[in-house]
């Protein structure tokens, strides 16, 4: 999709633990920046560099000026400043706003060597570990918190605390579950009442020719 990541897996065939793995993307960009250091894979306005935002966010009114929106870091910056491309001149109520603009990049020290790469901002040293994501997690609304203490930590069997668990996550294939990914099965049940309903028509029908 960009530099940073695949596009979203769908295909329902052979990428079922990728797509689960690929579906976190957001949960990870909300807490991660970007270092830059050559500049070649980080985009200037729409990868999160400079804080918590990316500039085509924090300005959406210079972002709109801009003649290259898709330039890297290394394309942006030279040992003369940025090479910044306007499709317009300024209006005299957008000079300010564009010398806002250059304020805000003057924290950025230049390019180096190496790679850029992803910053975990819940590490104080930038690397991911599970255990790091998990508490990040659990500290997340209520909708996101797994039952999992609730579920492994009982005294009961494995089946049942398997099964328990797929149903929390609502992972078994119940007739819900089934019936929210547009599978509907024709139960007797539903036969019945096709059945009932088509007695009450014939009813209705012979009553009124009566």
């Amino acid at each position: 999709m960009d530099s940073w990541v695949t596009k979203e897996a769908t295909n329902p065939y052979g990428v079922t633990v990728w797509r689960s793995i690929r579906n976190w993307l957001p949960f990870l960009r909300n807490h991660t920046t970007i270092r830059v250091h050559n500049g070649v894979r980080t985009q200037f306005w729409k990868d999160r560099w400079l804080g918590n935002q990316n500039l085509s966010e924090i300005f959406p009114d210079i972002f709109d000026l801009a003649l290259h929106k898709d330039r890297t870091m290394a394309e942006m910056w030279s040992p003369q400043g940025w090479d910044l491309s306007l499709r317009r001149n300024l209006n005299d109520w957008e000079v300010c706003r564009l010398v806002e603009f250059f304020k805000r990049l003057e924290s950025f020290q230049g390019l180096k060597e190496g790679e850029d790469c992803l910053w975990w901002t819940e590490h104080n040293k930038g690397r991911y570990k599970v255990s790091s994501g998990y508490k990040v997690m659990n500290r997340a609304p209520l909708t996101l918190n797994w039952p999992w203490r609730q579920i492994w930590k009982t005294k009961i069997s494995l089946k049942v605390a398997c099964f328990t668990w797929l149903l929390a996550k609502e992972a078994v294939l119940t007739h819900e579950n089934l019936r929210k990914r547009n599978n509907i099965l024709v139960t007797h049940y539903c036969l019945c009442v096709e059945a009932a309903e088509t007695v009450r028509h014939l009813f209705l029908h012979c009553k009124i020719t009566d």
